[in-house]
């Protein structure tokens, strides 16, 4: 009957809701000095204490040197995409006739200087149209004349 008391006591520390007294129990026996039993533990269950805490320290070291690692890795690799999206962003910029350019576009545009700008597109349009017209009025009149 006390085995089993033991081995049900021992299950119950390895349950996440008593890591934080299974750290507490640690710390009392290790920096204060205190026996196990003192505190009521048996030997058995001193020694599993003593597995138990000593196992998440290094798996959460381990755990914490992956986790950077992985962040190393990942910085890394974010930058060479950004280095690689750059790069083929400056290539096809090179292709460009008139390559787009973020900081040579004017910022806060006034109501009237976007007014004269539509003005001067009209003005560009209409002529654009005139011409074209012209171009094919005198087309039409070569092939009459013929």
């Amino acid at each position: 009957m006390e085995e089993q008391y033991e081995r049900c006591s021992d299950d119950r520390l390895q349950i996440t809701g008593f890591s934080d007294v299974l750290d507490i129990i640690n710390d009392l026996i290790v920096e204060n000095g205190v026996s196990p039993l003192e505190l009521g533990l048996s030997e058995i269950q001193a020694k599993k204490i003593a597995s138990l805490s000593n196992k998440p320290h290094k798996q959460t070291y381990k755990a914490e040197k992956d986790k950077k690692e992985l962040h190393a890795w990942m910085k890394r690799k974010r930058k060479e995409r950004l280095a690689e999206y750059m790069q083929t962003l400056s290539e096809k910029r090179a292709k460009e006739h008139n390559p787009f350019h973020l900081r040579k576009m004017p910022l806060g545009l006034s109501t009237r200087e976007i007014k004269l700008q539509q003005k001067k597109k009209k003005e560009k349009d209409k002529y654009v149209i005139f011409r074209e017209l012209s171009r094919l009025l005198i087309h039409c009149m070569w092939q009459l004349s013929y």
